[in-house]
């Protein structure tokens, strides 16, 4: 009986040789993420790399029947990641930057402004400046208000577009080159430690889930306290 990892690696095996949608996928739903879609970058950034990985080693992870001889390219994908992410988070500082003034004068957004999220990242960017430009990468949850924040408390544009940038050219096509070049680690760290794996996924499907309750829970409060 094939285990939970076989599943998931036969499952991402045939799209390793599909890069048009597979690219397609990787850039919407990483921009996706940036502007708070409850689902973590890094499972995205992962399954990225092995695809890369399956295409690079053809005697282990064949071509499904058909196949047309092209596959998802290493550099392409890094690429992709790179500037998915880096241009979502510019496109999130603008809008604060630039909307945030007529965002916050509707009543959802001023609730939302109000949120502790919000709250947290405007009390870190004022103290910080430039430097949560940089670490709100690695906070997952925090990405969207904190970035957005950024824009509203009037950071400089061009600095943000660079802070930024150099933190997601040193993360994101990193983490998928590695992913990459070392995939049958990655992979037989998920068969030995498949009960961790399988926790932490768990974890993550509970958070996705939560989150998505709370936010549904609190537009019907907002929508019954408006009306």
């Amino acid at each position: 009986m094939e285990s939970l990892v076989d599943q998931f690696v036969l499952f991402l095996q045939p799209y390793a040789y599909q890069p048009v949608l597979v690219y397609g996928f990787v850039f919407i739903i990483l921009i996706l993420a940036s502007f708070g879609l409850p689902f973590p970058e890094e499972v995205v950034i992962i399954s990225a790399g092995l695809m890369v990985h399956f295409a690079l080693h053809p005697e282990r992870y064949p071509p499904p029947p058909g196949h047309t001889g092209v596959s998802v390219n290493l550099y392409t994908m890094m690429g992709v990641g790179f500037a998915s992410v880096w241009l979502s988070d510019f496109v999130v500082f603008m809008l604060g930057r630039h909307l945030g003034g007529w965002l916050l004068s509707k009543d959802f957004f001023k609730s939302l402004w109000a949120s502790k999220s919000f709250r947290r990242s405007r009390a870190w960017v004022r103290h910080r400046g430039l430097v949560m430009a940089a670490l709100f990468r690695f906070m997952p949850g925090v990405r969207f208000p904190g970035h957005f924040s950024c824009g509203a408390l009037r950071l400089s544009p061009i600095k943000f577009f660079l802070v930024d940038g150099l933190i997601v050219l040193l993360t994101v096509p990193t983490q998928i080159y590695l992913i990459a070049t070392y995939g049958h680690v990655v992979i037989d760290f998920m068969k030995k430690w498949k009960f961790l794996v399988m926790s932490i996924l768990a974890l993550i499907l509970v958070y996705v889930l939560v989150k998505a309750y709370l936010q549904i829970t609190k537009k019907k409060v907002f929508t019954a306290s408006f009306f």
